[in-house]
């Protein structure tokens, strides 16, 4: 893989892209000098993940809060995301295939749960 690399590499400096779309587009998760239009330089992601120019959306869904496509941000950031099929297991954490969530829990208020009347 090393060997396609490098002229992956010397192919995109010298046709003067500015951004990668994936890192799997140079050598399978091994970013040469690309750069994001922002001027942000291309990242090595962590398992599961991709990096992408301007993500969208700006604000990750984790596996607390699947849908964060009501989030509104001032500007979309240059930023590793999870891979198609896996979510946040929550803020800033790995990417996890959404089956691997733990079960929400749900706390029961005690009064709420008891039928007392006082008399």
């Amino acid at each position: 893989m090393a060997k396609i690399f490098v002229p992956i590499c010397v192919a995109i400096a010298l046709i003067g892209i500015t951004s990668v779309r994936s890192s799997d587009e140079v050598g399978g998760g091994t970013p040469c000098a690309a750069k994001c239009p922002s001027g942000t330089e291309i990242q090595f992601c962590p398992k599961n993940e991709k990096f992408q120019c301007c993500a969208s959306p700006c604000v990750q869904p984790t596996c607390g809060q699947p849908d964060t496509s009501h989030i509104r941000c001032i500007r979309c950031p240059d930023e590793c995301i999870c891979r198609k099929g896996f979510i946040r297991l929550e803020f800033g954490g790995p990417c996890v295939r959404e089956s691997e969530c733990p079960i929400p829990t749900v706390a029961v208020d005690d009064a709420a749960s008891t039928n007392s009347t006082s008399e």
